[in-house]
């Protein structure tokens, strides 16, 4: 009778451990799963407004394509040849984000973890 109470008092103990265990992993899980929902939220508006300059850029170099190839349609064949190779020619910008935004939103990453 001994023998069962001690049985019984061990593995109700380690029920016990096990069940902490698992609520302390749940616990952490969900303190992660906050954090990277934040870290996803800064991250997606920073692609977002890059994303939309890069379409409004495309979009005005497509409309000046477009008023060069009409522009080339009423002129000389002399006068195409040289508008063609100055839009062939012209330097490729590269779009970044303002600089102070990006540390404002690290700051503010930095922030909503805390």
């Amino acid at each position: 009778m001994k023998l069962r109470g001690s049985v019984l008092i061990n593995t109700l103990i380690l029920f016990g451990i096990f069940l902490s265990l698992t609520v302390g992993l749940f616990e952490q899980f969900k303190s992660w799963q906050q954090r990277y929902r934040v870290i996803l939220k800064v991250e997606k508006a920073q692609f977002e407004t890059t994303y939309s300059r890069w379409r409004q850029q495309k979009e005005a170099d497509k409309q000046t394509s477009e008023n060069v190839s009409n522009n080339q349609g009423s002129s000389t064949s002399g006068a195409v040849e040289s508008s063609s190779t100055t839009v062939e020619g012209a330097p490729f910008t590269e779009i970044q984000p303002p600089q102070t935004k990006s540390t404002e939103t690290q700051g503010s990453k930095a922030e909503m973890l805390e």
